[in-house]
């Protein structure tokens, strides 16, 4: 934060994530990380915010889970509960073992099942998560494999969390002094 206030930059960061390697390959695909803004050209449709709870773990409020656009729980209380947006994690966790093998049973019947997460402000809508990614928690956490497919916006400058639907365009930079060729010659796009 202090590196982006000290160049004038605003406290923003733009995400698109890149993907690791597939099984037999070396190389994943890159993502790209914006400094003081984001990337408008790695949108597509709207971008949505949700209020942080926390700076500190990125954290939103969560009140409901849905499958197929059908409301299957909601959060124990009414003003919600605190879901962490972590980039890093390797699961989608979810805050019952009822809910999540309902999801985990679902989705290996249907991998095309759509999982919808109502924050506050938005709705996310996942496709292709595999039911090994979903976990069981006393916390509601979007990782990766919720993130995977989004652009992602942490706004501390208005303390929230943005989420958009990605674009076409490849989520890779121009290899220059400060990122090797090895890392940028599978993802041309």
């Amino acid at each position: 934060q202090q590196l982006l206030i000290s160049q004038g930059l605003q406290r923003t960061l733009g995400l698109c994530l890149g993907f690791p390697p597939v099984p037999g390959s070396t190389f994943g695909t890159p993502g790209l990380l914006s400094l003081g803004g984001i990337d408008e050209t790695l949108t597509s449709g709207g971008l949505y915010f949700s209020p942080l709870v926390s700076e500190r773990f990125y954290i939103v409020k969560f009140h409901a889970l849905g499958l197929d656009g059908t409301k299957i729980a909601h959060a124990s209380s009414e003003r919600g509960m605190n879901a962490m947006v972590d980039t890093g994690a390797s699961a989608l966790l979810m805050p019952t073992e009822a809910v999540a093998d309902y999801y985990v049973r679902k989705c290996t019947e249907n991998p095309s099942c759509v999982i919808n997460i109502q924050l506050e402000g938005v709705c996310l809508n996942l496709v292709g998560i595999s039911p090994d990614a979903i976990e069981v928690s006393n916390e509601m956490m979007l990782g990766f494999p919720a993130l995977k497919s989004l652009y992602l916006v942490l706004d501390l400058e208005h303390d929230r969390v943005g989420f958009a639907g990605r674009s076409e365009k490849a989520c890779n930079a121009k290899c220059n002094l400060f990122l090797s060729e090895a890392t940028c010659t599978y993802a041309r796009g």
